[in-house]
């Protein structure tokens, strides 16, 4: 991603956060007011991709040993945005 931005430009990775309880996704599918199969295919689906999900501290570990040296990291319910910007 550093390679294709301009200078100034910002990448933007929108990930689910691995420390989310299996409670809170429950609690975020039933807000989507799905019907009963599509509630219990998603949660499930969210739940098992939790593990490829990374924290948000891992997120700035890993920016800090980029060539873009940090992020910005907006946490939401279940997700978080990631803001990559390139200075050089």
């Amino acid at each position: 991603m550093h390679r294709v931005l301009k200078p100034g430009g910002t990448a933007l990775i929108i990930d689910l956060k691995r420390n989310t309880p299996p409670a809170e996704i429950d609690a975020y599918v039933r807000a989507m007011g799905l019907g009963r199969l599509d509630a219990i295919f998603t949660g499930t689906a969210l739940k098992w991709l939790l593990r490829w999900a990374h924290t948000p501290d891992h997120f700035r570990a890993l920016a800090a040993a980029s060539r873009f040296g940090a992020c910005e990291v907006e946490e939401a319910s279940i997700g978080m945005e990631v803001r990559l910007t390139k200075l050089e």
